[in-house]
């Protein structure tokens, strides 16, 4: 998180379509497509509100957790998803 926006970077093979479905949109898996910054990495960048955040990324259509954070919890379909929280500035 920085300067109030939350960060997510995903590596992988390079010219691949990368959304980000969360908590935070609905689950909406079409939302926010990932830019492609270098061969392979893929960045996006969304301002969001305090609290708790679940997300995962649909990599060609299948549901990938962030590999990169250690935070997961299961839904209601077993399947493992990222997590984190923003917490209020004091």
């Amino acid at each position: 998180i920085e300067d109030g926006y939350t960060n997510f970077f995903y590596k992988g093979e390079t010219g691949i379509s990368v959304y980000l479905s969360g908590s935070f949109n609905g689950w909406d898996p079409f939302m926010y497509l990932l830019s492609e910054r270098r061969p392979g990495e893929y960045y996006i960048s969304l301002k969001l509100p305090p609290g708790k955040h679940n997300y995962y990324y649909v990599v060609n259509g299948k549901i990938i957790p962030d590999r990169r954070n250690p935070n997961v919890v299961w839904d209601k379909d077993f399947r493992e998803i990222s997590t984190f929280t923003i917490r209020h500035k004091e």
